[in-house]
């Protein structure tokens, strides 16, 4: 009798056993899962706080990418309505070529809004390297806003240099104004929570 209690205790003793060893290895599977995705949210907290990547490449091929996507994207706007007046002006023609027409203007209009604004973010990404490496010191304690400011005017200078004295001073204004409009867009979506991240920092 006194084996028979000692087997059922025995028994009861090794399902206890099981059973925790069961629950022990469940909640490590919810740590493991925990900590994975803690860890991934860790990822994607440093990529947005600390510029999109620690490696210049990174930071420039997202800076470029951005804005010709969103320069395409305008210039896309700007291909259909420039488009539709061509059409306009040349219904004589068959219907194939009018079409062809109106996909060819459109097309042009994204490539060259692209392509500029493109060629204008890496010039920016050049300069804002060049003068954060040429006056690191003076420029320590400076504050962002007015760095980018100053970027976006030596940007446009560089961009319309080529054009003369004149297009160049107004290429650096409405870089500056941009760069500036830019800065405080990202800062203030940035306080909605619409987006969550900021300025390159090269």
């Amino acid at each position: 009798m006194a084996s028979k209690d000692q087997m059922m205790s025995d028994e009861m003793a090794a399902r206890q056993l099981r059973a925790t060893v069961e629950q022990m290895k469940k909640m490590h599977s919810e740590n493991t899962w925990l900590k994975d995705r803690y860890e991934e949210n860790q990822r994607r907290d440093d990529y947005h706080l600390e510029g999109y990547g620690n490696d210049w490449g990174d930071k420039v091929s997202f800076t470029v990418g951005v804005t010709f996507f969103y320069a395409a994207a305008l210039g896309g706007v700007v291909g259909i309505r420039k488009a539709m007046r061509d059409l306009q002006s040349r219904k004589y023609l068959p219907k194939k070529m009018r079409m062809y027409q109106f996909v060819n203007t459109w097309g042009k209009e994204i490539v060259r809004f692209g392509n500029a604004s493109a060629a204008a973010s890496l010039l920016f990404c050049f300069s804002n390297t060049t003068i954060n490496f040429l006056f690191e010191e003076e420029l320590q304690d400076a504050d962002p806003f007015w760095k980018n400011v100053c970027n976006g005017a030596a940007t446009g200078v560089l961009y319309k240099c080529s054009r003369g004295i004149r297009p160049a001073f107004v290429g650096g204004t409405l870089g500056a104004l941009l760069l500036g409009s830019i800065h405080l867009s990202v800062d203030k979506l940035n306080s909605l929570g619409y987006i969550n991240f900021g300025m390159v920092k090269f």
